[in-house]
């Protein structure tokens, strides 16, 4: 499959959420039998990040073509399970669209839905209590939205909907 140099672009953007410091760090704390199973939890939520944010700027055939750039580009990694991987996707995007704040804080924490939207496709995840990890999942919807506006910081509540 010959992919476009957005979609090119959108895979390396991709690639390099998943090697931020916090995630591997995360992911060097699990336990064996889960390692996998994180990676392609988180892996899920970035390239559903990417699908949100592209679909706010582009075209859904290209949105598509991004999200299959991704998806192929993931299955070449170590952590990636055929089947579990599509049935952990299918869950991000019934889940993700519908995360909300704490009932008491208001605050919302992405890992968390990511981590029970994983479990419910047949994962079994522990939920984490590094603030960091925490803190970056946030982080990297602000990221996401810049790589693909392709300006500094663009405030993601102008792309969110």
């Amino acid at each position: 499959m010959e992919i476009s140099g957005s979609a090119a672009r959108m895979v390396a953007v991709a690639f390099e959420q998943l090697q931020r410091a916090p995630v591997v760090a995360e992911y060097n704390r699990r336990p064996t039998t889960e390692k996998a199973e994180f990676m392609m939890a988180y892996a899920a939520y970035v390239m559903w990040l990417i699908m949100v944010s592209t679909s706010n700027t582009q075209e859904p055939k290209e949105v598509h073509d991004v999200v299959t750039a991704i998806h192929e580009a993931f299955r070449k990694c170590d952590w990636y399970r055929p089947g579990l991987f599509e049935r952990v996707w299918d869950s991000m995007q019934d889940i993700l669209p519908r995360m909300q704040g704490g009932r008491y804080t208001g605050i919302l924490i992405p890992l968390v839905h990511v981590i029970e939207a994983a479990n419910r496709a047949g994962c079994k995840l522990q939920h984490t209590n590094d603030l960091k990890v925490t803190m970056d999942s946030v982080l990297i919807m602000t990221d996401i939205l810049s790589a693909v506006a392709e300006t500094p910081r663009k405030k993601w509540w102008q792309f969110w909907r």
